[in-house]
């Protein structure tokens, strides 16, 4: 009874929702972009990969994406109506590579006459380093800046395991395929330990480096600075992380160019409209159509998922792939480029996706552009384009492969629970969770795996032109930075999202600084649809309440992964995660 109440209530608000996207479509979609204009750019909450809509919209609207807010600061810095820019920081929930890029366009943004000025409540590690590529960091005048360095720790539950019986059988191809060490060990392993390391040292010298650039400090200096924090706004005042302790409604102390400026009649104009505004001057789009898919979250078999909890995406191989064979069937799609931001996922649903990327590639332009992570599966399936663009912070690499399942014995006979198993086929319980491998059958799951970790190395080399030694040599599910992918040939070029388009233009012979059309594949379902179809029901309903709870902890995410494997497959999967503060 309680479920068919929610069902109504849901109905409702739906109903309501869709009614209300009726009444705001019809309106007039015309932006206005005044002489003297402040473009705001409010990171308060995700920046998605994607453009895509909430899967509650009356809830939460559609989403900012990395690419629009790349493209409207750009935009900005040939626009004479756009006096400054102001970064308004709040939760954002930014990767590296996110930051990486969004400092590159602010840069860009920036101007004598144009000032590009931060300002957020509090900072954190990575709100900071975008903030410093500004020219001026305002913080509110009770607020602090956190900086303290990075950190990273594991989580290992193998004595947890044991008090309950259970029994992690898992194998690993590559010796810094550590995936599985969270359930197998109490503590990293020595490659697992030296992999973790090199990334450290990568992501925190960026994130020096790119803090002493932006204060005009030497990379000693803002380790200095760095190793004395968090600090207090007073504190972070006098020791120049920030020019001034302000409120966010004081625009005239923000921008100092505008003393004299009513601030109540100072034209704002947002990030999100003026991506849709007209800009004087600015010439029609050619012809050309560059189609652009995105592949954010673990890969599995089956459609692609949205979570209207986690706000998670996965990337699901029939999904992807029917929309690459799309991109590659159409005659009006003269390139593609694939966004991919995900750890990877199942072996399998990897391959099928290569498959399609490769034929791509066979008959346009294919450039893949990573994200915060592109590695194990998620590097893969980006293995065939004709060219690889990462940020220096990206996640990469773990070419390697991971595999086994759950002995519940012990657990069964703590509780209680007998079994009992009928076979047909000397083999046919391989993968039942009531007993034990034995050791020839441990071989055999092993064989498998290394079989697949040898073609996975062999598509590397052949796309990369190198041998199957050398790439091995890089290999052994060992995980890197940009920047080291860069310099040991698994990628092409540093860059973000905007230089993959850009790139994807010249290879199709047009002038990268026109505009083209471009067009995300698969095409979303309009809400209607979606609405008659269940999606979204089926998607809320269904919802585990503890996920609320679980949202971010690294078992859950674990346990999703896992869920989403079939028995048998191998997982080309990253072996940790490691995120900046914001």
């Amino acid at each position: 009874m309680k479920k068919w109440i929610v069902v109504l209530i849901l109905f409702g608000v739906f109903f309501m929702a869709a009614m209300l996207g009726v009444v705001l479509w019809a309106g007039d979609s015309s932006i206005e972009v005044e002489e003297g204009s402040i473009l705001v750019l409010d990171l308060d909450g995700d920046l998605g990969e994607s453009e895509t809509t909430a899967p509650i919209p009356i809830f939460d609207g559609p989403r900012l994406a990395l690419r629009e807010a790349s493209f409207a600061l750009r935009r900005a810095a040939g626009d004479d109506r756009i006096a400054g820019v102001l970064l308004r920081l709040g939760d954002a929930g930014l990767n590296l590579a996110q930051i990486q890029e969004l400092r590159e366009a602010l840069e860009i943004a920036r101007s004598d006459e144009r000032p590009v000025v931060a300002y957020a409540e509090s900072y954190g590690n990575g709100g900071y380093y975008l903030a410093s590529s500004c020219d001026r960091v305002a913080l509110l005048p009770t607020g602090h800046v956190g900086l303290r360095g990075i950190a990273a720790s594991s989580l290992f539950v193998k004595g947890t395991l044991e008090k309950l019986g259970v029994e992690p059988e898992f194998e690993n191809v590559g010796k810094y395929k550590s995936a599985g060490e969270i359930f197998t060990e109490e503590k990293m392993s020595d490659p697992s330990r030296e992999s973790i390391n090199a990334i450290l040292d990568g992501i925190y010298g960026q994130l020096l480096a790119g803090i002493a650039q932006g204060r005009e400090w030497t990379v000693e200096q803002a380790e200095a600075i760095v190793d004395e924090g968090p600090y207090e706004a007073d504190e972070a005042l006098e020791a120049g992380l920030v020019d001034l302790l302000v409120y966010g409604d004081e625009w005239s102390t923000l921008f100092g160019i505008l003393e004299g400026v009513d601030e109540d009649d100072l034209p704002l104009v947002s990030v999100e409209d003026y991506v849709s505004a007209e800009i004087p001057g600015e010439d029609d789009p050619l012809d050309e159509t560059i189609a652009l898919i995105y592949g954010v979250g673990s890969i599995h078999s089956g459609e692609s998922e949205t979570s209207p909890v986690r706000r998670e995406e996965s990337i699901g191989s029939k999904t992807m792939a029917e929309a690459v064979r799309d991109a590659r069937l159409d005659d009006e799609i003269d390139a593609l480029v694939l966004r991919i931001d995900s750890p990877g996922g199942s072996g399998i649903a990897s391959d099928v996706i290569w498959r399609e990327v490769m034929l791509a590639s066979e008959r346009i332009p294919v450039v893949v552009s990573m994200g915060g992570v592109a590695a194990s599966g998620g590097y893969y399936i980006s293995v065939p384009a004709d060219e690889i663009f990462v940020s220096p912070g990206t996640i990469t690499g773990s070419i390697g492969v991971l595999g086994g399942k759950f002995n519940l014995a012990g657990l069964y006979e703590k509780i209680g629970v007998s079994h009992e198993t009928l076979r047909r086929g000397r083999r046919s319980d391989l993968y039942s969770e009531a007993r034990a491998w034995t050791a020839e059958e441990r071989e055999l799951v092993r064989h498998g795996m290394e079989i697949f970790y040898d073609k996975f190395v062999q598509k590397v080399a052949d796309a990369r032109d190198a041998d199957w030694e050398t790439i091995h040599a890089v290999a052994q599910g060992r995980v890197w930075t940009g920047e080291d992918a860069v310099r040991l040939g698994l990628v092409d070029r540093l860059g973000g999202l905007h230089d993959a388009i850009q790139r994807a233009k010249e290879l199709i012979g047009v002038d990268p600084e026109r505009l083209v059309h471009l067009r995300i594949l698969p095409e979303e379902k309009p809400l209607l649809e979606r609405l008659l179809s269940g999606e979204l029901f089926g998607a809320t309903i269904e919802a585990d309440p503890l996920e609320f709870l679980l949202d971010d902890s690294p078992l859950a995410r674990h346990r999703r992964v896992l869920e989403s494997i079939r028995p048998g497959e191998a997982l080309a999967l990253l072996p940790y995660e490691i995120e900046i503060d914001p």
